[in-house]
Parts: structure tokens; sequence; C-alpha cells
């Protein structure tokens, strides 16, 4: 138990001016009975449990009493009685004087003696239905609860959890698809967008002008040419000779 959970614990303890005292370098002060003192850690039994201190982190102690010194000498003469008050009087005072880890026992003695003891019944988390003490958990199911993940509740209310859980998958799951799809309708149009410019990258090459053909063709793509010559939706017709010497023009005879 680490230096703040004991300070904690100071508030909660009963505050007798003579007990063993522990004083922290902090100023925080403990009270209980020291159970340990081997000059490196100190042991110190309190109410509802044992706090270890490490020596280095204790300023002084002191010894002297404490309601737990009282409490024990309550239960030596109190042990192996016969009867159910005795146990549940110390268990007053044990509950007076926040001394809650002896309160289980002493409920436990109690209904060894008298089974049907409302008090010692209820503090162990007993509840009585139709006349018949029970569990909690078996109450609970008498009333028609059930437990799920920790909890008690109708079974209405767990088909309502199950169903929202389950409308929540679907959507997730329809969320995911969606997700896919556009992903691939992302990939389907880059890799379009990749083979248009390839085509138009060859089909610019097919078509540009040279010092052969300069004048071959120069308006907006098309398609790659084919056909016969001067005929294709591909190509504008064009005159050959327009772009090449004819080498019989000289010498046609007039």
């Amino acid at each position: 138990m680490n230096r703040s959970t004991a300070i904690l614990l100071v508030l909660t303890l009963s505050g007798a001016a003579s007990a063993d005292e522990v004083t922290l370098h902090s100023g925080a002060r403990l009270s209980g009975i020291i159970r340990k003192n081997d000059g490196k850690r100190i042991e110190l039994e309190v109410g509802i449990g044992t706090v270890g201190l490490d020596r280095k982190d204790v300023l002084s102690f002191s010894e002297g009493r404490t309601p737990l010194h009282e409490y024990y000498e309550r239960w030596e003469t109190v042990k192996g009685s016969a009867k159910a008050e005795d146990y549940l009087d110390l268990a007053k005072f044990a509950r007076a004087n926040r001394l809650s880890k002896f309160l289980k026992g002493l409920m436990e003695a109690v209904l060894n003696l008298d089974g049907d003891n409302e008090e010692a019944r209820r503090v162990l988390g007993f509840e009585k239905v139709e006349g018949k003490w029970m569990t909690r958990p078996e109450a609970n199911r008498a009333k028609g609860l059930v437990e799920f993940e920790g909890r008690w509740m109708t079974s209405a209310e767990k088909e309502l959890v199950l169903s929202k859980r389950l409308d929540a998958r679907i959507r997730a799951k329809e969320e995911a698809e969606e997700r896919r799809r556009r992903r691939e309708a992302e990939e389907f149009e880059r890799q379009r967008r990749a083979v248009e410019a390839q085509t138009r990258a060859e089909s610019e090459y097919w078509y540009r002008p040279s010092e052969f053909w300069p004048a071959y063709y120069r308006g907006p793509r098309r398609a790659p040419y084919s056909g016969y010559w001067g005929y294709t939706d591909a190509v504008p017709t064009i005159n050959i000779f327009d772009v090449i010497p004819n080498p019989f023009a000289g010498n046609v005879k007039k």
C-alpha cells in the first residue's frame, strides 16, 4: 500500500488519544496495532486490514491502545458463546469503530446460532423473497432477472442490449462494405485515367508532324488511321501530293 492510500486510511480510523501511532515524514498519522517492526519495514494493523510502511517513510511511532485492542479483548470473552446476541453486540462495536474486516465472521457466527436473524442475513447479502432467505443471485433469479456480463437485468433488457449490438455490427459491416466499394471505384478511375493518358500519348506520337509528313494531321486526337486511303472517320481526307512533290508534274506535255 502506498503513502497516499495510508494517508486516506488515517481519516477513516478511530481517533483514540492513546494508540499505537505511526507518524510519517509527510505529517500523516496512523493509529492501529504495530504487528511488525524489523528496522526496515513496519506493519500496522488497522480496522480494514494491514498497512505496510517502509521504515524510511516513518518519522516516529509510539505504543498505546486502540479500538483494535478492545475488540480483541472482547473477542476473548465472546468466542465460543452459544448466544447470538453476544456476537451481534461485538459486531455493533466493530461497525461503530470501523473495524469492518471482522463483520463477516461475526455475522456468520450469528447465523450458526440463529439462522433466521434478519440483521445477519442482510449484512451477508441475503434477501427474503416470498418468505424465504436467498442469496443475491438466487433472489434475482426468483424475480425473473438474468445475469448478463456482471449485471442483473430482465430478459427484455438483455435482448435490447443484444439487438443494439447486432445493429451496430450490421452498420459497421455496411460502412466497411461502402468503404471497400469506394476504394474499388477510386482504383478503377485511377486505372482508367492511366490507360487514357497512355492512349493519348501513343496517339500523339503517331499523329505528330515530321519533316517527311509535316502536314499530316494537326487537329484533335482521333482513333488511329485505318481503312482506305482518304476515307476514314479517324483522319481527314488528305491529298498526298499536297505534302509530297509530284515527280511527274514537270513532265506533263501541254
